[in-house]
Protein backbone atom coordinates (compact mmCIF):
# COMPACT_ATOMS: atom_id res chain seq x y z
CA UNK A 1 0.00 0.00 0.00
CA UNK A 2 1.35 3.45 -1.00
CA UNK A 3 -0.30 6.53 0.51
CA UNK A 4 0.14 10.27 1.00
CA UNK A 5 -1.25 11.66 4.25
CA UNK A 6 -2.40 15.04 5.50
CA UNK A 7 -3.47 16.08 8.98
CA UNK A 8 -7.00 14.88 8.30
CA UNK A 9 -6.34 11.58 6.57
CA UNK A 10 -5.34 10.04 3.24
CA UNK A 11 -5.03 12.49 0.32
CA UNK A 12 -3.77 10.02 -2.27
CA UNK A 13 -2.92 6.34 -2.44
CA UNK A 14 -2.20 3.31 -4.56
CA UNK A 15 -2.42 -0.37 -3.69
CA UNK A 16 -4.41 -2.42 -1.22
CA UNK A 17 -5.15 -2.04 2.47
CA UNK A 18 -6.99 -4.95 4.07
CA UNK A 19 -10.15 -5.34 1.98
CA UNK A 20 -9.88 -2.04 0.07
CA UNK A 21 -7.85 -0.73 -2.85
CA UNK A 22 -6.80 2.90 -3.45
CA UNK A 23 -6.73 4.01 -7.07
CA UNK A 24 -7.47 6.95 -9.36
CA UNK A 25 -9.16 7.81 -12.64
CA UNK A 26 -9.88 11.00 -14.53
CA UNK A 27 -12.46 12.03 -11.90
CA UNK A 28 -9.99 11.82 -9.03
CA UNK A 29 -8.91 9.46 -6.25
CA UNK A 30 -11.17 6.73 -4.94
CA UNK A 31 -11.34 3.55 -2.85
CA UNK A 32 -12.93 0.31 -4.03
CA UNK A 33 -13.49 -3.13 -2.58
CA UNK A 34 -10.54 -5.44 -3.22
CA UNK A 35 -11.30 -8.29 -5.62
CA UNK A 36 -9.24 -11.47 -5.58
CA UNK A 37 -8.88 -12.70 -9.16
CA UNK A 38 -8.30 -16.34 -9.97
CA UNK A 39 -4.75 -17.18 -10.99
CA UNK A 40 -5.51 -18.70 -14.37
CA UNK A 41 -1.85 -19.42 -15.18
CA UNK A 42 -2.16 -18.55 -18.87
CA UNK A 43 0.69 -19.34 -21.21
CA UNK A 44 1.60 -15.64 -21.28
CA UNK A 45 1.66 -15.41 -17.48
CA UNK A 46 3.78 -18.55 -17.27
CA UNK A 47 6.25 -17.18 -19.83
CA UNK A 48 6.56 -13.86 -17.98
CA UNK A 49 7.22 -15.60 -14.67
CA UNK A 50 9.81 -17.86 -16.29
CA UNK A 51 11.58 -14.85 -17.80
CA UNK A 52 11.76 -13.03 -14.47
CA UNK A 53 12.97 -16.16 -12.67
CA UNK A 54 15.69 -16.73 -15.28
CA UNK A 55 16.86 -13.11 -15.25
CA UNK A 56 16.90 -12.94 -11.46
CA UNK A 57 19.13 -16.02 -11.39
CA UNK A 58 21.31 -14.68 -14.20
CA UNK A 59 21.93 -11.46 -12.27
CA UNK A 60 23.60 -13.38 -9.47
CA UNK A 61 25.17 -16.27 -11.36
CA UNK A 62 26.01 -15.15 -14.90
CA UNK A 63 26.99 -11.50 -14.59
CA UNK A 64 30.35 -10.40 -13.25
CA UNK A 65 30.54 -7.93 -10.40
CA UNK A 66 31.77 -5.29 -12.84
CA UNK A 67 28.67 -5.84 -15.00
CA UNK A 68 26.40 -5.60 -11.97
CA UNK A 69 28.09 -2.35 -10.95
CA UNK A 70 27.54 -0.98 -14.46
CA UNK A 71 23.79 -1.65 -14.20
CA UNK A 72 23.70 -0.06 -10.73
CA UNK A 73 25.37 3.08 -12.09
CA UNK A 74 23.02 3.19 -15.09
CA UNK A 75 19.96 2.79 -12.86
CA UNK A 76 21.13 5.59 -10.61
CA UNK A 77 21.64 7.88 -13.61
CA UNK A 78 18.25 7.08 -15.18
CA UNK A 79 15.49 7.43 -12.57
CA UNK A 80 11.78 7.23 -13.36
CA UNK A 81 8.67 8.56 -11.67
CA UNK A 82 6.46 6.51 -9.35
CA UNK A 83 2.65 6.45 -9.24
CA UNK A 84 2.66 9.81 -7.40
CA UNK A 85 4.91 11.48 -9.98
CA UNK A 86 7.89 11.51 -7.63
CA UNK A 87 11.32 10.66 -9.04
CA UNK A 88 12.58 7.23 -8.01
CA UNK A 89 15.55 5.18 -9.22
CA UNK A 90 15.51 1.41 -9.67
CA UNK A 91 18.37 -0.58 -8.23
CA UNK A 92 20.76 -2.30 -10.62
CA UNK A 93 19.07 -5.69 -10.29
CA UNK A 94 15.63 -4.30 -11.17
CA UNK A 95 17.04 -2.31 -14.09
CA UNK A 96 18.79 -5.39 -15.50
CA UNK A 97 15.54 -7.36 -15.33
CA UNK A 98 13.43 -4.52 -16.79
CA UNK A 99 15.70 -4.06 -19.81
CA UNK A 100 16.11 -7.75 -20.54
CA UNK A 101 12.44 -8.57 -19.98
CA UNK A 102 11.61 -5.98 -22.66
CA UNK A 103 14.14 -7.61 -24.98
CA UNK A 104 12.85 -11.11 -24.27
CA UNK A 105 9.28 -10.03 -24.96
CA UNK A 106 10.34 -8.47 -28.29
CA UNK A 107 12.42 -11.45 -29.36
CA UNK A 108 15.69 -9.52 -29.20
CA UNK A 109 19.03 -10.67 -27.81
CA UNK A 110 19.58 -10.22 -24.07
CA UNK A 111 22.26 -7.84 -22.81
CA UNK A 112 24.93 -8.05 -20.13
CA UNK A 113 25.82 -4.36 -20.19
CA UNK A 114 23.53 -1.32 -19.92
CA UNK A 115 22.77 1.01 -22.84
CA UNK A 116 25.25 3.70 -23.75
CA UNK A 117 22.63 5.47 -25.86
CA UNK A 118 18.96 5.68 -24.86
CA UNK A 119 17.76 7.27 -28.10
CA UNK A 120 14.54 5.59 -29.26
CA UNK A 121 13.28 7.75 -32.10
CA UNK A 122 9.51 8.12 -32.32
CA UNK A 123 6.55 6.42 -33.97
CA UNK A 124 4.93 9.79 -34.58
CA UNK A 125 1.22 10.36 -35.18
CA UNK A 126 -0.82 7.17 -35.56
CA UNK A 127 -3.70 6.39 -37.89
CA UNK A 128 -5.85 3.41 -36.92
CA UNK A 129 -8.31 1.85 -39.38
CA UNK A 130 -10.95 -0.54 -38.05
CA UNK A 131 -13.57 -1.69 -40.56
CA UNK A 132 -15.87 -4.71 -40.73
CA UNK A 133 -16.16 -4.97 -44.54
CA UNK A 134 -14.66 -7.95 -46.38
CA UNK A 135 -13.98 -9.90 -43.20
CA UNK A 136 -12.58 -6.97 -41.27
CA UNK A 137 -9.51 -4.73 -41.33
CA UNK A 138 -7.40 -3.52 -38.44
CA UNK A 139 -4.26 -1.61 -39.38
CA UNK A 140 -2.21 1.11 -37.74
CA UNK A 141 0.00 3.51 -39.69
CA UNK A 142 2.83 5.48 -38.10
CA UNK A 143 5.04 8.43 -38.94
CA UNK A 144 8.28 6.85 -37.75
CA UNK A 145 11.39 8.98 -37.40
CA UNK A 146 14.96 8.29 -36.27
CA UNK A 147 14.27 4.82 -34.89
CA UNK A 148 17.57 3.02 -34.17
CA UNK A 149 18.48 0.09 -36.42
CA UNK A 150 17.27 -3.26 -35.10
CA UNK A 151 14.53 -1.80 -32.90
CA UNK A 152 11.03 -3.24 -32.81
CA UNK A 153 7.58 -1.90 -31.98
CA UNK A 154 5.36 -3.33 -29.27
CA UNK A 155 1.66 -3.11 -30.06
CA UNK A 156 -0.99 -2.85 -27.35
CA UNK A 157 -4.74 -2.80 -27.99
CA UNK A 158 -8.09 -2.92 -26.26
CA UNK A 159 -11.12 -5.00 -27.05
CA UNK A 160 -14.02 -3.11 -28.65
CA UNK A 161 -14.96 -0.39 -26.16
CA UNK A 162 -18.15 1.72 -25.84
CA UNK A 163 -18.19 4.86 -27.99
CA UNK A 164 -18.12 7.15 -24.97
CA UNK A 165 -15.16 5.47 -23.29
CA UNK A 166 -11.92 7.44 -23.31
CA UNK A 167 -9.95 6.33 -20.23
CA UNK A 168 -8.61 2.91 -21.26
CA UNK A 169 -5.08 2.63 -19.86
CA UNK A 170 -6.01 -0.37 -17.74
CA UNK A 171 -7.68 -2.05 -20.72
CA UNK A 172 -4.69 -1.97 -23.09
CA UNK A 173 -3.03 -5.37 -23.46
CA UNK A 174 0.07 -6.43 -25.37
CA UNK A 175 -0.87 -8.23 -28.60
CA UNK A 176 2.31 -8.44 -30.69
CA UNK A 177 5.77 -7.11 -31.55
CA UNK A 178 6.37 -5.75 -35.03
CA UNK A 179 9.70 -5.54 -36.84
CA UNK A 180 10.35 -2.07 -38.24
CA UNK A 181 9.30 -2.68 -41.83
CA UNK A 182 7.22 0.27 -42.92
CA UNK A 183 3.58 1.04 -42.30
CA UNK A 184 0.72 0.42 -42.03
CA UNK A 185 1.03 -2.57 -39.74
CA UNK A 186 -1.66 -5.23 -40.02
CA UNK A 187 -2.60 -6.12 -36.43
CA UNK A 188 -5.94 -7.84 -37.00
CA UNK A 189 -4.73 -11.44 -36.56
CA UNK A 190 -2.94 -10.56 -33.32
CA UNK A 191 -6.06 -8.75 -32.08
CA UNK A 192 -8.22 -11.77 -32.90
CA UNK A 193 -5.77 -14.10 -31.13
CA UNK A 194 -6.10 -11.94 -28.01
CA UNK A 195 -9.79 -11.02 -28.03
CA UNK A 196 -11.57 -13.51 -30.29
CA UNK A 197 -13.61 -12.97 -33.44
CA UNK A 198 -13.34 -9.58 -35.10
CA UNK A 199 -16.59 -7.55 -35.03
CA UNK A 200 -19.04 -8.39 -37.81
CA UNK A 201 -21.00 -5.15 -37.40
CA UNK A 202 -20.01 -1.53 -36.96
CA UNK A 203 -20.10 0.00 -33.49
CA UNK A 204 -17.79 0.80 -30.61
CA UNK A 205 -14.14 1.72 -30.89
CA UNK A 206 -10.72 0.18 -30.49
CA UNK A 207 -7.72 1.83 -28.85
CA UNK A 208 -4.08 1.05 -29.62
CA UNK A 209 -0.72 2.14 -28.26
CA UNK A 210 2.68 1.61 -29.86
CA UNK A 211 6.03 1.63 -28.09
CA UNK A 212 9.53 1.30 -29.51
CA UNK A 213 11.94 -1.14 -27.87
CA UNK A 214 15.59 -0.74 -28.84
CA UNK A 215 18.18 -3.49 -29.04
CA UNK A 216 19.32 -2.43 -25.56
CA UNK A 217 15.86 -2.83 -24.02
CA UNK A 218 15.11 0.89 -23.71
CA UNK A 219 11.45 1.75 -24.26
CA UNK A 220 10.06 4.89 -25.86
CA UNK A 221 7.15 6.88 -24.51
CA UNK A 222 4.02 5.11 -25.84
CA UNK A 223 1.97 6.77 -28.57
CA UNK A 224 -1.72 6.00 -28.77
CA UNK A 225 -4.85 6.53 -30.82
CA UNK A 226 -8.31 5.06 -31.38
CA UNK A 227 -10.79 4.49 -34.17
CA UNK A 228 -14.50 3.77 -34.36
CA UNK A 229 -15.30 0.37 -35.83
CA UNK A 230 -17.05 1.20 -39.09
Amino acid sequence: MKALWSGIGTVDGRGKLNGSVASTNRYGNFWRVKASPINRRTSFQTAVRATFAFLSTAWGNLLTEAQRQAFRAFASDHPSSDVFGRIRALDGHAMYIALNAALQNAGLALITSPPTDITTGEVGALTLVATVAAGGTLTVATNEANIPVGSKINVYATKVMPNGRNFVKSQLAFIKTEAIAGTPYDIKSAWVAKYGAFPAAAGGKIFVALQIVTTKGWLSVPAGTSAFVS
